[in-house]
């Protein structure tokens, strides 16, 4: 039996290395966005749904709530979404 071909794309080396850098740097921008910490402080600067939730102490379901009906900020890139721990803080601030 005759082996199958594999085709190969052959980009010229400026593209590549320019696709190999933005691979880098959204893969950087993700990791640090999810990891970011204040200094001297180990609570997060930013939270996916769950995370925050459990930081205000409710329900996801509440959380999602705040952030789709009642306008708790949450910042999207692609498909990663995180909320920021001040926005949390002033949101419960103005609920008082």
């Amino acid at each position: 039996m005759a082996q199958a071909e594999q085709a190969e794309l052959a980009l010229p080396d400026v593209f590549e290395q320019l696709l190999d850098k933005k691979i880098d740097d959204r893969v950087a921008a993700i990791l640090s966005v999810s990891t970011a910490k204040t200094p001297g402080n180990d609570t997060p600067i930013w939270f996916n749904i769950q995370d925050a939730a459990r930081y205000a102490n409710v329900s996801v379901g509440t959380m999602r709530k705040w952030v789709y009906r009642l306008g708790l900020p949450m910042t999207v890139q692609g498909k990663v979404k995180r909320i920021a721990r001040t926005d949390i803080d002033s949101f419960l601030a103005n609920r008082k």
